[in-house]
């Protein structure tokens, strides 16, 4: 029984291999970046207000107005409440400010656009911010728009737990672009053997005169190279061994 549950324990991890993956690869979560299993990267940064004292995104939602800043923390005015904050919350009535997220990220997911909606996006769920008589929860939802459109709403689900979706093209997953440094030597490799064979057969060719397998560049060192890898390997593992015969006196 044991045996079968391995077995199939082991054919599920082959057919499926992720399906224990978290959604991102970094660890503890990034505030501002998401490594899929694919290899694709979700960036916000070049969303966020990088001066520290605004946000880039606002919105209203009933009584309150809503802001949000990627990445980088801010600080409203002279605030002592929404300070080095992600997101803050102002009561539009008499001005009372609330920190509703700091730049602390629990986890990302996997959810869905809406309640009406199967599309399934990313969210970002951040840290949340425990104060006196409330602990409040900020869901950020990352709506890839490749035409371009961005966009960015607050919805008050109540019991102090707020959901924002940002739609814009820089939520989408991207692929990098530059090639990594072991691509560089791949191609470099494969580029030099290229221009190693080809002159060499016409150097063979056209100066030496050869024909048949000896155009081939080296062919007598290669034709070897198997047999001086086998006796460097049987040397390498051979133990040593000490004569102990002598010559009779």
């Amino acid at each position: 029984m044991l045996l079968f549950n391995l077995l199939q324990f082991l054919i599920f991890s082959l057919l499926f291999p992720c399906f224990y993956c978290n959604l991102c690869k970094e660890s503890p979560p990034s505030t501002f970046l998401c490594t899929l299993q694919d290899g694709s990267k979700i960036d916000i940064s070049s969303l966020g207000d990088r001066s520290g004292k605004s946000a880039k995104y606002s919105a209203v939602s009933g009584d309150y107005k809503y802001t949000y800043n990627p990445r980088y923390s801010y600080t409203v005015g002279q605030s002592s409440v929404c300070k080095d904050a992600a997101a803050c919350q102002t009561d539009k009535d008499n001005d009372a400010e609330f920190l509703i997220a700091e730049q602390k990220v629990d986890s990302w997911s996997s959810c869905t656009a809406d309640q009406s909606s199967s599309n399934f996006v990313i969210c970002i769920n951040y840290t949340p911010v425990i104060a006196p008589g409330a602990t409040r929860n900020v869901i950020v939802k990352l709506l890839c728009n490749k035409d371009g459109k961005s966009s960015f709403t607050a919805t008050d689900n109540g019991a102090t737990t707020y959901t924002f979706t940002l739609e814009d093209k820089e939520v989408c997953p991207k692929f990098d672009s530059g090639l990594s440094v072991g691509s560089i030597l791949c191609i470099l490799f494969t580029v030099l053997l290229i221009v190693y064979l080809i002159a060499g057969v016409l150097i063979n060719r056209f100066i030496r005169g050869a024909a048949g397998k000896e155009l081939f560049p080296n062919y007598q060192f290669w034709t070897g190279f198997p047999s001086l890898v086998k006796d460097g390997v049987l040397l390498s593992i051979s133990p040593c061994k000490k004569d102990s015969e002598y010559d009779a006196i």
